[in-house]
């Protein structure tokens, strides 16, 4: 199992069109992207210790609920990285 970092541009092809969007946000507001198995966690920005970490499932079966699902858990940031609507 790997577990690297990686840019928006290398997951492109690997997630549905809404997660990308989404996944384009989170790393322009400072969010690192984590591949790890089949699926991609996104960290915050802010410390780890409170910090929040997303799962982005590499074949979800609602793509637009999971994108809506990543915005709205991003809002819990401690900092506010939230995702413009």
């Amino acid at each position: 199992m790997t577990s690297d970092w990686v840019s928006a541009a290398s997951v492109r092809r690997e997630v549905a069109p809404e997660i990308f969007e989404v996944i384009v946000e989170l790393e322009a507001r400072g969010w690192r992207i984590r591949r790890q198995g089949h699926k991609f966690y996104a960290y915050c920005p802010c410390d780890a210790a409170v910090g929040v970490k997303l799962r982005i499932d590499g074949t979800p079966r609602n793509p637009s609920g999971q994108a809506r699902r990543l915005r709205r858990q991003a809002a819990h940031c401690p900092d506010n990285h939230e995702l413009d609507r």
